[in-house]
């Protein structure tokens, strides 16, 4: 009997966090997608892969981190607030520099007045720890969604191609 190769089937990755970065991954291997074949276009670890959907979280930076290792940008948009009768909102009381991807929330927050007592309040975190985030540019995904559920706010992941020679999958 000649020895054929068995197809296993994985489970899909969870979606509730990483769902579009898993989305954003799977494009890549349009024959199917293995652990193996992810941890070694990242140049990481196959556990360290399924570590990382297991626990359906990750830090925004390593989000940006795996689109450049594809060769793309990862951007995130979050909805502009318009005004009627030329109200301009104050001007912010702080500036965060670092804000990266999160400059588009912090925007939306002094637009719609909102303090960032009142988004920690809401977001059942700390002053301290969403100040952390826009000085750093960096939040704890699962935090970010948080955060955005509880101010009534979406965002939009879009992968922009950049000329990134470290692009490994072609």
């Amino acid at each position: 009997m000649p020895n054929t190769p068995v197809k296993v089937k994985r489970k899909k990755w969870p979606r509730k966090v990483l769902g579009e970065l898993a989305n954003f991954i799977e494009q890549f291997y349009p024959e199917g997608i293995s652990l193996t074949d992810v941890a070694r276009d990242l140049d990481t670890t196959p556990q360290a892969i399924s570590n990382m959907f297991r626990r359906d979280d990750m830090k925004l930076s390593r989000a940006e981190e795996i689109a450049a290792k594809y060769g793309y940008e990862l951007k995130l948009y979050y909805p502009v607030r318009k005004y009627e009768d030329g109200y301009q909102p104050p001007p912010p009381r702080r500036s965060y520099p670092n804000a990266g991807n999160l400059s588009g929330l912090l925007k939306y927050m002094q637009d719609s007045d909102y303090s960032m007592n009142f988004v920690a309040e809401r977001s059942h975190l700390s002053t301290g720890v969403l100040t952390k985030a826009f000085e750093k540019g960096d939040i704890l995904l699962s935090t970010l969604y948080n955060i955005l559920d509880n101010i009534n706010l979406y965002v939009t992941w879009k992968y922009e191609k950049t000329d990134n020679k470290n692009n490994n999958t072609n």
